[in-house]
């Protein structure tokens, strides 16, 4: 039997991009399927919020238009949301570093498919659809894991050329925005391990700056795909929370701050494409 998405162990399975293979050792009339690996591209999967633990989730999630978790099961130190397309959860299990930095807000969950039964498609790179309604916020998948840092010397690397992308830097520099509205300007970078945002203070006395001095270089949230960013931000007034219009380079976005949510921040993008 799989695990269920629900489960504990399911997310550090997920972490580890262990989960996968388990779908070949499934016996199909009594025997079992033959299976190619395959080094399928990582993508982000989804985000782990951590939670000191899960008791107050469920009032969290509907304040900000996450709408109903799925049931706990098992331990209850983890929580699902279930989107179109990828996961969020909400942990209390113990954090480690990512990409080295903080998680003491969240976590970013790459996943790769390693091995697919030889009679079936390859698998896409990208996380698989779900039959779910979309939440009030109208979060349709997590598109990118936000962090904010002071410096990075890979990104710098990709940016200037200086060095080919390998195991260790970004496989491509994907462009940066100026945000004023918190003091900043935004790289945005696909890793080996997913596609990453990282918000760089620009102004000392700006919110950003702010973030930064309170806890060490962290991923401190992630941006969400909406079809209507105008129909999240009136969703998001309709419960009372304040929120920052945001011009990105791929689509206009909403982001409500942490200091709104007590913690992580949200972004909320209408990409160009829609």
């Amino acid at each position: 039997m799989r695990p269920s998405l629900r489960s504990g162990t399911f997310l550090r399975l997920l972490a580890l991009g262990l989960v996968s293979a388990l779908a070949c050792a499934a016996p199909v009339r009594a025997q079992f399927r033959s299976c190619f690996a395959r080094p399928g591209r990582p993508f982000l999967l989804g985000f782990s919020f951590h939670v000191a633990n899960t008791k107050d989730v469920d009032a969290w999630a509907e304040r900000f238009g996450f709408g109903p978790l799925e049931p706990p099961t098992g331990d209850g130190s983890v929580r699902t949301l279930r989107l179109r397309q990828g996961l969020v959860w909400w942990s209390s299990q113990p954090s480690v570093s990512f990409e080295d930095l903080d998680t003491r807000i969240g976590t970013p969950v790459s996943y790769r498919r390693y091995a697919y039964p030889s009679d079936a498609p390859e698998p896409s790179d990208e996380p698989m659809v779900y039959d779910v309604p979309c939440p009030p916020n109208g979060a349709l998948r997590p598109l990118r894991a936000i962090a904010v840092m002071d410096d990075n010397p890979r990104l710098v690397d990709a940016f200037t050329f200086r060095r080919a992308p390998d195991h260790q830097g970004p496989i491509q520099y994907a462009g940066n925005f100026k945000a004023p509205q918190v003091g900043a300007l935004v790289h945005d970078a696909r890793y080996e391990s997913g596609d990453y945002r990282f918000i760089f203070p620009t102004d000392s006395t700006g919110l950003a700056a702010r973030w930064l001095a309170s806890a060490p270089p962290r991923w401190i949230g992630v941006a969400f795909e909406v079809a209507d960013v105008a129909a999240t931000e009136r969703a998001l007034a309709e419960r009372g929370l304040a929120t920052v219009r945001v011009h990105e380079q791929g689509g206009e976005a909403v982001w409500v701050l942490p200091e709104v949510t007590g913690g992580p921040l949200l972004e909320f993008v209408q990409t160009r494409d829609r």
